[in-house]
């Protein structure tokens, strides 16, 4: 099994198919607010990473697809208090 090239890597037809620019933007922004969540608040890193509302709105479809494959714990909200 470990000599088998994966078909994506193998220029083969991959059913994955691969990321935009701005998914990859995105992956990159959700990953800097999640490590950064103690230390800045996202307004900052948005602000610094220069997001824009079309950003905004595909980082929030990509949490609503991430929350629904795997939703937190019990008890556990990624809302803020209200």
């Amino acid at each position: 099994m470990d000599d088998i090239t994966p078909n994506c890597q193998a220029g083969v037809d991959c059913l994955v198919p691969p990321l935009t620019p701005a998914g990859k933007n995105i992956i990159e922004l959700r990953g800097l607010l999640l490590s950064l969540r103690d230390l800045v608040d996202p307004g900052t890193v948005c602000r610094l990473y220069g997001v824009t509302l079309e950003d905004l709105k595909l980082l929030a479809a990509a949490e609503q697809i991430i929350n629904e494959i795997n939703p937190p714990p019990k008890g556990q909200s990624e809302e803020p208090d209200g």
